[in-house]
């Protein structure tokens, strides 16, 4: 009888798991919407607008939050590092051209500037007593634009800074009282391709056009009768997207500065506009907690994109336009699968022209003999996750550099090559003498010599 007694209760115990179990599932908040590849996500996702960034070589996602900088693998979508610095929600990321550096801003007076490659904060740009709202890399990488909620109700009338990356200093303000006289904050700037033209959105529903050599206001485009939130040029630099919190968002003709299109469709202001690298697509992320693509060409809508909780703050194209990374306040970062509606772009003759690698291979570090750090080349015959790791002469391990996941081809120079920086796993220098490094990229694993010197 007791044993027939404490069956019966384990059954039911069982049984109530298995329905706790199903409805789990069936209720996983975690589930992925149609058309998503991945969700991501620690922390309050910042709301500037630029709270998500690829990196220009697309192995990167940053992502701004109330934790801080998260980089993400963008193939693997592994978490890399986590950059802790600001003091409050980081609201918009940005990637220099080149990679190497990542500009950040909580909305306080300081842009805080990275070393991406060492994970380390290198520069801290002050902006006094303006509250910075957004920033931009020049083409070349040399000169950081920033934007401040300054006017002249605030006495505050260089609400544009150019600052010089290297040394963190301001090259030039961009100020006066006739300029300011009908300008309320700015929330958005970037640079034309061409690197001579600043566009700037203000909540004063206006997109302004500056010239960068002479500070000068080139023109005012008006129609919106909502806050500017976010401003884009076109890579090819003829068209400039502004999204607007009157819920659209507007086509405009660089050179001419007349309106080519007005995208309607949001039902709630919109937060971020990205082109495509084509060109041809825009994406938009709004408080009615979806994303939409729109055609440029024709000015139609494409795709409605639903899967978030909460209002949408950033989009951000990959380089290669395969994804889409949307930033939302539910606190999470949703990747999306653009294959159903972007044409990937063609190589040119140059690229198609290039061979792959006929065989995956580790190469000679640069410089060797080297201190206090140095460079690691190597070729992928075939896409794979490189890691490297560095052994002394005992074999014991040192360090282990988890490169992530790469194309096929050539990682010869110091822009591609991976870098040691002759420290140990816990961050401590190594002493002189020599070490084996070795790749593991898929199923190839190949081991060479390096020697320190100090």
């Amino acid at each position: 009888m007791k044993k027939s007694w404490l069956f019966n209760v384990a059954l039911l115990l069982v049984c109530v798991l298995c329905v706790q179990a199903s409805r789990a599932q069936d209720d996983n908040p975690f589930d992925l919407p149609e058309g998503a590849l991945a969700r991501l996500g620690k922390g309050a996702i910042g709301m500037g607008g630029r709270a998500v960034a690829y990196s220009s070589d697309g192995t990167l996602l940053a992502v701004g939050s109330s934790l801080g900088i998260w980089l993400y693998d963008a193939h693997t979508y592994t978490e890399v590092a986590l950059l802790t610095g600001h003091t409050g929600t980081v609201n918009s990321v940005v990637f220099s051209p080149d990679g190497k550096i990542l500009a950040s801003v909580t909305g306080s007076w300081t842009v805080l500037l990275w070393n991406v490659s060492r994970r380390t904060l290198r520069t801290v740009i002050e902006g006094r007593t303006q509250t910075i709202t957004s920033v931009a890399f020049s083409p070349d990488g040399k000169t950081l634009a920033s934007v401040t909620n300054a006017s002249v109700t605030s006495s505050y009338l260089d609400a544009i800074r150019l600052w010089d990356v290297d040394g963190g200093a301001v090259k030039a303000y961009i100020k006066g009282p006739s300029v300011w006289d009908d300008a309320g904050w700015s929330f958005s700037v970037t640079f034309a391709p061409d690197g001579k033209t600043l566009a700037t959105g203000s909540n004063d529903y206006t997109v302004r056009l500056w010239d960068v050599e002479s500070g000068t206001l080139k023109t005012s485009l008006k129609g919106h009768t909502g806050q500017v939130s976010s401003v884009v040029f076109s890579p090819d630099g003829k068209t400039i997207a502004s999204a607007s919190w009157d819920s659209t968002v507007r086509l405009w003709d660089v050179e001419s500065g007349g309106p080519k299109a007005l995208l309607e469709g949001h039902t709630d202001r919109i937060n971020s506009v990205a082109f495509s690298p084509d060109g041809k697509t825009i994406a938009s992320g709004s408080d009615d907690y979806t994303m939409r693509l729109w055609e440029v060409e024709s000015g139609t809508p494409k795709a409605i994109l639903e899967g978030h909780t909460d209002r949408v703050s950033s989009v951000a194209f990959a380089p290669d336009g395969k994804t889409l990374a949307s930033g939302s306040e539910d606190g999470t970062i949703l990747l999306w699968d653009m294959s159903p509606y972007i044409t990937p772009s063609t190589p040119t003759a140059i690229q198609s022209s290039s061979p792959l690698p006929t065989q995956t291979a580790l190469l000679a570090n640069f410089p060797n003999p080297f201190n206090p750090d140095t460079y690691i080349p190597y070729q992928l015959h075939a896409p794979a996750h490189v890691r490297l790791s560095i052994y002394d002469v005992r074999g014991a391990l040192v360090r282990e550099i988890d490169v992530g996941y790469r194309a096929a081809g050539p990682y010869l120079t110091s822009t591609s090559a991976a870098r040691w920086d002759g420290r140990d796993q816990g961050g401590q220098h190594v002493a002189s003498g020599v070490y084996l490094y070795r790749l593991q990229a898929g199923l190839v694993a190949q081991v060479r010599k390096m020697v320190l010197i100090k």
